[in-house]
């Protein structure tokens, strides 16, 4: 998978200059955003265990622009949030005063994400790179797992209410290994 890297090094610089840091960050999100928009893909490397089994820290993913009408439940969505992006899977999503929503959540985690405004989303994961090798995630089956893993990420947030606290943590068990299972299986 070849990648586009932005390399900044600071140490290079000459003391007269000064850096301005955010100067250069709104440059690489300007940078980032057109490289999308213009119909090409960028790699992204996989910094946290949030989507663990399916990404672990190092793993690359490949990201190409989408439009939120595009996106289907169980597709591995990017976002920028402040200077940062995050890679998590969508579970659903709903309009609301004409503005579309998004509801992510990690692999790895017991709790969905804040919905958040489709003007965040920043694009869709086509191809991961595990250990040097290449997967496309748009064959018909990677996508229905990826749908069942969405379903089960969704009974996961409903069995945080079942009562009583021994119920709760068995379903949880249960589905959390229904889970690892399913990413196991697409690997």
């Amino acid at each position: 998978m070849s990648c586009i890297n932005l390399v900044i090094g600071a140490r290079n610089i000459v003391n007269s200059y000064e850096l301005d840091l955010k100067a250069i960050q709104l440059t690489a999100n300007d940078l980032i955003s057109d490289h999308l928009r213009a119909g090409r893909s960028l790699c992204f490397t996989m910094s946290t265990e949030s989507m663990q089994p399916a990404l672990a820290p190092g793993d690359k993913v490949l990201v190409s622009a989408a439009l939120p009408r595009e996106l289907r439940p169980g597709d591995i969505v990017v976002r920028k949030v402040a200077n940062a992006r995050i890679a998590h899977r969508l579970i659903g999503s709903y309009t609301s005063d004409n503005e579309v929503h998004l509801i992510t959540k990690g692999d790895n985690s017991l709790q969905a994400d804040d919905p958040w405004q489709a003007t965040q989303l920043v694009g869709k994961v086509i191809a991961i790179e595990q250990a040097g090798h290449k997967k496309s995630v748009h064959f018909a089956r990677a996508m229905r797992r990826a749908f069942v893993i969405a379903f089960l990420s969704r009974c996961q947030l409903s069995a945080n209410r079942i009562e009583p606290k021994i119920l709760r943590r068995i379903t949880v068990r249960i589905l959390r290994a229904g889970l690892r299972v399913a990413v196991w299986t697409m690997q």
